[in-house]
């Protein structure tokens, strides 16, 4: 295989639903249709019945993506990249004893998730195995393993947000994480919530005007005055005073609001540099911030 070409199909290990999923009674609706794994609504009924019949702390839900997912989609297209997805699914299914998996699953995009024993459970293990099988289906393509999972104590939580539990142990592992693999703690829920209420705390002072510019002068070393400024962007919060970048800009950054805080900096600079020129003839230059969602947007040229 060339450098840069997309990878070729692996024989179909099976296309039959009865044996891709261990025998059972599958409708065609409960399959997902680019990998022939189970669909959401599959793997929660199927989840369902095993943990209905054994004690709490027996199964756990383990969830996994694709690194870089969307960049494969780039370079190869869209085409090859279902035929990834379902070259994997073939993989899982023929290698099931690898993953020790008793249901499966894609849950959406690129993401998928298995039921599995506890005690069958090493997540060391499943790193080696989804990174040998990745080499094998993708060799040209990189790809690092990211794995989270959710041990099921209690059999009354939603499948759904078990995998959604999951998932948030697989967040953890990303970015510049120490490790590919974490189990849910209850610290990582909390840790979502708290994001979301900041998150809606900041949507409501980008209504109603909670941020505004702070100048920090530049000098003019030659001349000895001040020659311009850089302006900054301070959060005037009600309760809490002025806060500093620190507090929102990670997680504007993080959720696409950074362009909206960008917008009302530069008008704000505008304004003020406006209201400097009718009382001096000197010209006043302010810099502003440009972040890089900013680069990726068309009209911000046309904007400033």
């Amino acid at each position: 295989m060339k450098p840069g070409q997309p990878p070729t199909s692996m024989p179909n290990i099976n296309d039959e639903y009865e044996t891709r999923n261990q025998g059972e009674d599958i409708q065609a609706s409960e399959i997902d249709e680019v990998t022939g794994l189970l669909n959401i609504r599959a793997f929660t009924r199927r989840v369902k019945a095993l943990i209905s019949s054994a004690p709490p702390g027996t199964y756990a839900i383990m969830c996994w993506d694709i690194d870089r997912f969307r960049i494969y989609n780039d370079m190869y297209g869209f085409s090859a990249g279902d035929k990834l997805l379902r070259d994997i699914g073939d993989y899982t299914t023929k290698n099931r004893g690898k993953f020790h998996s008793e249901a499966q699953a894609r849950i959406r995009s690129d993401y998928f998730a298995c039921c599995i024993r506890k005690d069958k459970l090493d997540l060391s293990c499943v790193i080696n195995a989804i990174n040998d099988m990745m080499d094998y289906i993708s060799p040209a393509f990189h790809c690092v393993a990211h794995v989270g999972a959710y041990l099921i104590n209690d059999l009354n939580v939603d499948v759904i947000l078990m995998c959604d539990r999951a998932l948030m142990a697989l967040k953890s592992t990303k970015g510049d994480a120490p490790f590919q693999y974490a189990w849910y703690d209850e610290s990582m829920r909390q840790s979502s919530i708290e994001e979301q209420r900041n998150i809606s705390e900041i949507v409501a002072a980008l209504k109603n005007g909670e941020f505004d510019i702070y100048l920090q002068p530049q000098y003019d070393q030659y001349t000895g005055e001040i020659s311009g400024a850089e302006a900054l962007a301070r959060w005037f919060h009600p309760e809490n005073g002025v806060l500093s970048p620190a507090h929102f800009i990670p997680i504007m950054e993080k959720n696409s609001l950074i362009e909206q805080l960008d917008e009302m900096i530069w008008e704000k600079t505008a304004a003020f540099i406006s209201q400097v020129n009718k009382i001096t003839a000197a010209p006043f230059h302010i810099s502003v911030n440009v972040s890089r969602k900013d680069l990726f947007n068309e009209s911000t040229a046309d904007r400033l």
